[in-house]
């Protein structure tokens, strides 16, 4: 799945050409990938990856019917009179509602597609015409407006729904914590993208230090004024804005955001990141969940992308895999030690600890079969969970079902580890 192959095929930041001896030639472009692109290559990874699985995940639950995407980060090009990159962008949202109709339990995925501007020049009759509003029935509809303007419409049309939100909290107008605590305050399964643009955050802090009431909105939109110590080198200070911003809003969520950065093929069998951040907020862990694998998914098909047509492109692949080979041991080791030393007895809290310091890096079925392998190897031991007797005995006996059958169960809620195997921690757990 090539995921550069996006609406604007015009500003490619890489392409390769073969080779006279079937050497990739890879050829770089001169400027740094432009905001456009960016904001392109985001929208639509998820819209290929993380939304139609949380979109899955929320008709499981057999409550919820329809889902929303508020799509705010802007559609360069689109405007009153050119509707093409807009229409675009619909059809392919409208291809994922279709996809996800088909279904076990079929879900709708609505859109608002924001342009992010509005139109400068109005006739006088349009002046006086009152301004268009998102439309309460259930179609897809694109806005010119930036979020900030239509949002306290768009929020009440949405009310008793999910909706997964894609804003950009610094343009086209600095938001507030206020403006994002309206947002957070949704009490159905709501999920937050937020899109920092390198570029754009050094802008914000070089304006906040030269003019009095951008200080002011930036302190208002980080609840702190800590901005004005960070370290001025140029990546400590855009990281120090990243950790603040998701600090500044890591109170409405039971965990702390997580902060994406997505990578970039930049030569022969050689990744970089690209100059932006994603910040992923939610209070789902399905919805974690989903995000984890799906970033996990990405960046290995970056790596995989860059080998591609390298001279000894066997050798860097099997290198990676000798490399992920040995970084799921580790993380089997990690499992044990945290598992002892904070005496998790359920594996979906300790799997979610772990995903949570190591966000992207190892997929939910990598988790689960590195415990599944300690609890064959008597590493760890799992007390199952007993079912009703009328239940029981519909199943076989302990005696007759197969231990490798038992052990190749993912532990789940209702089952316990014993991280002590000599039996005193067993007993205790009874």
């Amino acid at each position: 799945m090539d995921l550069w192959k996006i609406n604007d095929t015009s500003e490619q930041v890489a392409t390769t050409t073969p080779g006279a001896q079937g050497q990739g030639k890879h050829k770089r472009s001169p400027q740094r990938p432009t905001e456009r692109t960016m904001g392109s290559l985001v929208r639509v990874w998820l819209q290929l990856d993380y939304i139609p699985t949380y979109c899955v995940l929320l008709a499981a639950s057999r409550i919820f019917r329809r889902c929303y995407l508020i799509d705010a980060l802007g559609i360069p090009g689109a405007n009153q009179t050119n509707h093409q990159p807009g229409l675009t962008l619909q059809h392919t949202i409208n291809q994922r509602t279709q996809q996800l109709l088909t279904e076990q339990a079929p879900i709708t995925l609505h859109s608002f597609l924001l342009t992010g501007s509005e139109s400068k020049r109005k006739t006088p009759q349009s002046s006086a015409a009152p301004e268009k509003k998102p439309s309460t029935a259930h179609t897809d509809e694109i806005i010119h407006a930036p979020w900030l303007t239509v949002a306290p419409e768009i929020l009440h049309t949405i009310e008793q729904s999910p909706a997964i939100f894609l804003l950009n909290p610094l343009t086209p107008r600095l938001f507030t914590h206020d403006d994002l605590q309206a947002l957070f305050q949704r009490t159905v399964p709501s999920e937050y993208g937020l899109l920092l643009f390198h570029k754009q955050i050094e802008q914000c802090l070089q304006i906040a230090h030269k003019r009095p009431e951008q200080a002011t909105a930036l302190t208002a939109l980080l609840r702190s004024d800590r901005w004005k110590g960070l370290d001025p080198s140029k990546a400590k200070e855009i990281n120090g804005f990243v950790t603040l911003f998701a600090k500044a809003i890591q109170r409405h969520f039971p965990w702390s955001p997580q902060q994406i950065s997505l990578t970039m093929q930049n030569g022969p069998a050689s990744v970089a990141p690209l100059p932006m951040t994603l910040i992923f907020a939610t209070r789902r862990p399905d919805s974690l969940l989903s995000m984890n694998d799906a970033l996990c998914r990405y960046q290995r098909s970056i790596v995989q992308a860059s080998f591609r047509g390298v001279l000894s492109e066997e050798w860097f692949i099997e290198q990676e895999q000798k490399r992920q080979t040995s970084a799921l041991q580790q993380l089997a080791q990690q499992l044990q030690q945290q598992g002892k030393l904070r005496k998790i007895r359920r594996w979906p809290e300790l799997r979610q600890y772990s995903l949570l310091h190591a966000f992207g890096q190892f997929t939910q079925a990598e988790y689960d079969n590195c415990m599944q392998q300690l609890i064959a190897q008597k590493q760890v031991n799992c007390l199952w969970h007993q079912l009703p007797q009328y239940q029981r005995q519909q199943q076989p006996t302990t005696e007759q079902q197969p231990q490798p059958k038992q052990e190749s169960r993912v532990p789940g809620n209702e089952d316990t580890l014993i991280w002590d195997v000599s039996g005193r921690d067993r007993r205790r757990a009874r």
